[in-house]
């Protein structure tokens, strides 16, 4: 399995690299597009089929007002601020690697996957949570 991964590391690279541009690009730009011409597309399906809010609920809003985690550095201590975080964290590090010519060795893959879990977790943990106090 490391041997399939360790050969295609690129590809997923690239691929996560694609997701949080996707992002980005989405929370600057197709939202508010989309809000202006077709606002039934940025609603939340969860929020109006069962009127609770989901964990994911104001995530876009969040995103897009991020300039005030300038003003004030407790913005970042939120769910979303970890998120955007993460984002980061990912472009620069997928970048690195894929500048990186060298191979890559079975400790990157392996961190790689380690810490992609500890963060599987905490959503996981985070979601389990909102439903338990909602």
């Amino acid at each position: 399995m490391i041997n399939f991964i360790k050969k295609n590391y690129n590809y997923i690279n690239i691929t996560i690299i694609s997701l949080c541009v996707y992002a980005i690009i989405y929370v600057f730009g197709i939202s508010r597009i989309l809000e202006k011409y077709l606002p039934k597309f940025v609603k939340c399906a969860y929020l109006q089929y069962t009127g609770k809010p989901c964990p994911l609920c104001g995530g876009t809003r969040y995103i897009r007002n991020i300039s005030e985690a300038f003003n004030d550095i407790s913005y970042l201590f939120n769910f979303f601020g970890f998120i955007v975080l993460v984002f980061v964290f990912e472009l620069a590090f997928r970048t690195i690697l894929l500048t990186n010519r060298k191979e890559k060795s079975k400790k990157i893959v392996v961190a790689d996957i380690l810490i992609h879990s500890i963060i599987f977790v905490v959503y996981f943990i985070y979601i389990v949570m909102f439903f338990i106090c909602n």
